[in-house]
């Protein structure tokens, strides 16, 4: 009985710790807090294929293809644009699969940009029909 109320106490901390820590994360604690913001910019525009804006898609930025870090997630305005502000370097730029139009194709491969310090570099990016 004394073992059954030690894992039932056991058992009650850790959910209360999960449920605390849902409201409460600690950020940075088990995470390197990387980022890659800096003051070069990255303008990249995404066309639908009749040259409409493509609204409302994430766009990735990454020094290598996978999660991006802190500073390389944007969202598509009524322009069609996404901008960043990250350190000079190249990088790799996709699109996040999850809320991507079924209707179109997403590029095979990630586009790779070069970017300069105190510069902005423009990618326009023309999706195609899948």
């Amino acid at each position: 009985m004394k073992m059954f109320k030690i894992v039932l106490l056991g058992l009650l901390i850790v959910v209360a710790g999960y449920i605390i820590g849902s409201f409460f994360p600690i950020t940075g604690f088990f995470s390197s807090g990387a980022s890659i913001i800096g003051n070069a910019e990255l303008k990249i525009t995404v066309l639908r294929p009749d040259g409409s804006p493509a609204t409302n898609l994430e766009v990735d930025v990454a020094t290598q293809p996978g999660a991006p870090l802190k500073g390389g997630i944007a969202i598509t305005d009524s322009k069609g644009e996404a901008i960043y502000k990250v350190k000079p370097g190249n990088y790799f730029v996709f699109f996040n699969s999850i809320n991507f139009p079924k209707s179109l194709a997403q590029p095979h491969s990630p586009i790779q940009v070069t970017l300069v310090e105190n510069q902005t570099t423009e990618q326009t990016i023309n999706l195609t029909p899948q």
